[in-house]
């Protein structure tokens, strides 16, 4: 499993190109997964895992799961980090709406 959280973004990224996804919604997630990996070195955190995921998305979205109350940029800030965690443990993206 790859835990570190660089190498994930750019294995992502890759996949997404693979399936043509436009460069610049590829470059919207960058922005959100940019973010994340700051956050992790402010914190000294050096392993991406779904823990660190859902910790880092209730601190910055207000939960790790999609609910109604959310505005769009929170939605997709989550849906950012949903996409690492699905292809840490699948090698592939198999949750592009939210999965819990």
């Amino acid at each position: 499993m790859i835990t570190d959280v660089k190498e994930l973004i750019r294995m992502c990224a890759n996949e997404l190109e693979n399936r043509q996804y436009k460069p610049n919604y590829i470059r919207t997630l960058a922005g959100h997964w940019e973010t994340l990996s700051q956050w992790m070195t402010e914190n000294s955190l050096t392993a991406f895992t779904e823990t660190v995921a859902n910790q880092y998305c209730d601190l910055h979205t207000g939960s790790h799961v999609l609910s109604e109350e959310m505005d769009l940029k929170a939605k997709q800030h989550l849906r950012a980090i949903r996409m690492l965690v699905s292809y840490q443990k699948d090698g592939g993206i198999r949750c592009l709406l939210l999965c819990n």
